[in-house]
């Protein structure tokens, strides 16, 4: 089954809710409502509060040995990221040179989103079936 993005994330946050009544690492993960038609009033007040184009969708904001966090963006049929998500992966990678890297997730659904979690903490996902996009930016 094909979601779309709203409805993919929709479900991960079931998940994580339900993995966070028991672990606090989970209860920290949060969305970031950047994207979405807006009328143009909402639009206005979001940048002006610090809104910013290309952050992706959701943060995990744990350390773990290797990285400072994880961050994902999910995607729907055949999108891939904008020129400003990929600018958003550079910059934030560029101002951490010297510092642990983040990691950087496209999924496509729920069930890679929530895999891609469980892999950034080193658990065990009943979910496995499929790789999703990595993108690991390594810096010294």
């Amino acid at each position: 089954m094909q979601q779309n993005e709203s409805a993919a994330q929709i479900e991960l946050f079931k998940l994580i809710r339900l993995r966070a009544k028991t672990s606090a690492k989970w209860n920290s993960i949060f969305a970031i409502p950047n994207g979405g038609l807006r009328n143009k009033t909402v639009a206005a007040k979001m940048q002006a509060e610090g809104a910013k184009a290309g952050v992706w969708d959701i943060f995990v904001p744990i350390q773990t040995e290797t990285r400072a966090g994880l961050f994902i963006e999910m995607k729907h049929g055949k999108n891939k990221t904008t020129a400003a998500q990929t600018e958003f992966l550079h910059t934030l990678s560029e101002a951490n040179i010297g510092f642990k890297s983040y990691e950087w997730r496209i999924c496509y659904n729920h069930k890679e989103a929530y895999d891609a979690i469980c892999d950034y903490f080193q658990e065990e996902s009943k979910n496995k079936k499929g790789v999703n996009k990595i993108y690991s930016i390594y810096t010294k």
